[in-house]
């Protein structure tokens, strides 16, 4: 039976509970703090004490460019107007390269590791890898912004020369000390995609969408040799191509997914490679000159023994198209970077995924934090793993493979912090792995009920860690063991109607436990129900279309979220678990809609991560605004205290995770 709101509900109308509440504390001077700053030196915002990660750089549109240093160590990646270093082992950003106003296209180590030239269509830097300091820079915008006259660069083997080519049709050569102009190479009708210099540095080759490659002599700048793109070829050969290591042999795209080698010499075919079942977008040679990775626009990469002419093995675990490629100097790892905004490490001769770049938080779609406040997990939307943190010092301890995140996942940690659980809501089933090891829970392996195959799309553990309860799509809720994953009672929460089952619905509720255990609350297809697992009884429902549900610590209290999606507006409600009555609700303005609720260890402050990047603490006694923190640049997704301490951690959609020391409020 449906419990309507009893007693006296105080409504604070437009009190703006993701907006400014006129005449409260939201309006105060927020108390002073010293100032910090984080691993990379940038400052962080007043009460945060550590920041992993940093925002996404402008609007970002994947990775262009990946480049292995001449010693293996380390990596560099363009994203939007960026460039960044990388430490392999570690997967650690190392520092960043600011300071082009258009998109970096190509970044290319010096071959003695000191300088780091990039891209742009109107500017080429050059950087010293050591400092990370812009040392010269050349800037063109004759052409328009966007449309300048640089598109791929080139270093000489002996790192004295850069060559550069463009939308203006002409190769230029620049001194690398000083960056001026040497000598300009004539003859292409069409933009210059790609430029390589020959093992020797006497001859450079350049492609353009001309159709044509051609071989020039660098000391004279006279054309040698011109050859003509393949009938089925297309307009994206000229940056699907590779010098081999002995000048020899050139590789070059002939069709949507063909490649051919021809001799450098003649021009003359050796041989081709027929379809390869990829959109092929890049070749680059192995260092011993035996093989050849072929980057595609599909979602993996592969690689091609050239004595036999058969493809070695498929990369796949990109979530985009992978613009790039290449092997790393000893030829042992093969480095790949996509427009999913990620770049991999992977082993050349397994296809073992070695480490994933960015190392850091993601797009942040659910954050928890262990009982113990020692550590706390990220699941984000562009990777697919969990991550594990220290919370403490913001070290990255394991990544849990194999998972997808989605809107509306859910991750938490048992409350023994022996275990962590993820449920991807439909993208990725129920997993179960130990927090300490990374090992999965064999109970659990895949989300399948060893039973039936039911698969669980979310789930929430009990306090005392014995049971955890489990919904599937089709209406049911089991009440599992954890230690046995043996089902010991089920709740009927839902019938799915023959409409359902037409639309192809699959309704899957929200889940959380009561502090004592004693209580279940189920929220969707509107109602919110409270059950008693131990009997699997219904004790009373609350009519609702609820996006959050959370009870306070003490159990004294239950916060529902609703949310008008096409407004953006979202109100918060508190209720009486034990009675069903409500005691207040807040709305707030278009625009800053509610993510994440958290109540504060002491139950007295109710924490909100809202769509314009604020947080917003309120009393729960009045509902009034007490606090608020500003300083990500995205969407708060996530919000939770960390037990026993003054402390919040809040992931973003901005790719960062912040940590912050919460002030004791004034109620």
């Amino acid at each position: 039976m449906a419990i309507s709101s009893a007693g006296a509900v105080l409504l604070i109308l437009g009190s703006a509970l993701c907006g400014e509440l006129p005449g409260t504390a939201a309006s105060a001077a927020q108390p002073e703090v010293e100032a910090r700053t984080d691993r990379y030196g940038d400052p962080l915002p007043p009460h945060a004490r550590l920041r992993l990660g940093r925002a996404l750089p402008h609007k970002s549109i994947g990775v262009h460019c990946v480049d292995f240093s001449p010693d293996g160590k380390t990596v560099a990646s363009t994203n939007g107007r960026i460039v960044q270093l990388w430490e392999v082992i570690t997967g650690r950003r190392l520092r960043q390269f600011s300071g082009h106003q258009e998109i970096v296209t190509v970044c290319a180590f010096s071959p003695e590791n000191k300088f780091l030239a990039s891209l742009s269509s109107n500017t080429i830097c050059l950087w010293d890898v050591a400092t990370g300091k812009l040392l010269r820079e050349v800037r063109d915008f004759s052409s328009g912004r966007g449309t300048g006259i640089f598109n791929y660069l080139a270093w000489s083997p002996d790192g004295e020369t850069l060559a550069s080519g463009g939308h203006d049709k002409v190769v230029r050569l620049w001194d690398a000390g000083t960056l001026k102009e040497v000598r300009q190479f004539r003859g292409h009708t069409g933009a210059i995609g790609k430029l390589i210099f020959s093992g020797t540095g006497g001859t450079l080759l350049s492609a353009g969408n001309d159709r044509t490659i051609r071989l020039w002599d660098v000391a004279t700048g006279k054309q040698i040799r011109q050859f003509q793109a393949s009938p089925g070829g297309d307009g994206s050969m000229y940056r699907a191509l590779a010098f081999s290591p002995d000048g020899r042999t050139l590789a070059a795209k002939c069709g949507r997914s063909s490649f051919h080698l021809l001799d450098a010499g003649t021009g003359e075919e050796i041989r081709r490679f027929g379809e390869t079942q990829q959109v092929i977008g890049w070749l680059a040679f192995s260092p011993d000159g035996s093989s050849l990775v072929c980057g595609s626009l599909s979602n993996w990469f592969s690689v091609w023994d050239l004595s036999t002419g058969k493809q070695v093995r498929q990369f796949k675990g990109h979530r985009g198209p992978v613009g790039c490629a290449n092997f790393s100097p000893d030829g042992g790892m093969i480095v790949s970077g996509s427009w999913d905004e990620t770049f991999r490490l992977w082993d050349a001769s397994t296809g073992q995924l070695l480490q994933q770049f960015p190392g850091e938080p993601g797009k942040i779609q659910s954050l928890a934090v262990s009982s113990d406040g020692r550590t706390f997990a990220t699941a984000s939307d562009r990777v697919n793993h969990l991550t594990v943190w220290n919370a403490k010092t913001g070290k990255r301890l394991r990544t849990v493979p194999g998972v997808i995140s989605s809107s509306g996942a859910t991750l938490a940690f048992s409350p023994s912090e022996r275990l962590l659980g993820f449920a991807g809501n439909g993208s990725s089933p129920l997993r179960l792995w130990e927090s300490a090891t990374g090992k999965e829970h064999s109970g659990f392996h895949s989300g399948f009920h060893p039973d039936k195959d039911r698969v669980f799309c979310r789930f929430a553990f009990s306090p005392d860690g014995r049971t955890l309860a489990a919904a599937d799509g089709n209406g049911l809720i089991d009440i599992l063991e954890i230690a046995t994953a043996r089902k010991l009672r089920e709740l009927r929460w839902y019938r799915r109607t023959k409409a359902d089952e037409e639309d192809g619905e699959y309704p899957v509720p929200l889940l959380t436990f009561s502090p004592d255990g004693r209580t279940l609350a189920v929220s969707g297809m509107g109602v919110l129900s409270l059950w008693d697992p131990t009997k699997a009884k219904r004790l009373r429902q609350i009519p609702g279309q609820w996006s959050h549900v959370a009870f306070s610590p003490n159990g004294e209290t239950l916060a529902t979220v609703a949310t008008d999606r096409r407004r953006k507006i979202s109100t918060i409600h508190l209720w009486e678990p034990a009675t069903g009555n409500e005691r207040l609700q807040f709305a707030g303005r278009p625009g800053a809609h509610v993510h994440s609720i958290a109540f504060s260890p002491d139950s007295q402050t109710l924490a909100s991560g809202c769509d314009d990047a604020v947080i917003r603490f309120r009393s729960v006694l009045t509902g009034k605004e007490v606090g608020r923190f500003e300083g990500h640049q995205g969407a708060v997704t996530s919000v939770a205290f960390v037990p026993g301490e003054q402390s919040l951690v809040s992931g973003s959609r901005d790719c960062t995770v912040l940590v912050w020391d919460v002030p004791v409020w004034k109620q």
